[in-house]
């Protein structure tokens, strides 16, 4: 059923929803393969007081803090390099939106060693962990 709404301006419309079992491969395409992103909206108003580039930082970490945070832990790591390929921007760019993030109180972070979950050793190299406070 599609109707209108009183505003013809926008215009209210109805559509069914197919059925479960008419998914192509049962996956909702809404969240395009079982991936999809939630983020606080202050971050997308106008009137927030992130740069664009500090506002991409923070979807991008929200997407992770999305994928590798859980019920036991309320932060994830993630090194430099990887950051850089997930942001698509250079690392030095990252890390000047990244305290832009931290001094307006939306980030946390700090450098850490991974460990290990089947030998409990630490990581050789520093990573660095990072918590969304917004």
């Amino acid at each position: 059923m599609v109707g209108g709404g009183h505003n013809t301006k926008h215009p209210v419309c109805f559509v069914p929803s197919p059925a479960p079992n008419s998914l192509q491969g049962g996956i909702m395409a809404k969240y395009k393969s079982t991936n999809f992103l939630q983020v606080n909206r202050e971050a997308l108003h106008d009137n927030c007081d992130l740069g664009w580039r500090a506002k991409w930082l923070y979807v991008v970490l929200s997407e992770l803090e999305h994928r590798f945070t859980g019920i036991k832990t309320d932060f994830f790591f993630r090194s430099q390099e990887d950051l850089a390929k997930d942001t698509g921007m250079k690392a030095k760019t990252n890390r000047k939106y990244r305290k832009e993030l931290i001094e307006k109180g939306w980030l946390q972070t700090w450098t850490m060693h991974w460990k290990d979950p089947e030998t409990g050793k630490l990581s050789y190299k520093h990573t660095t962990a990072y918590r969304l406070l917004k």
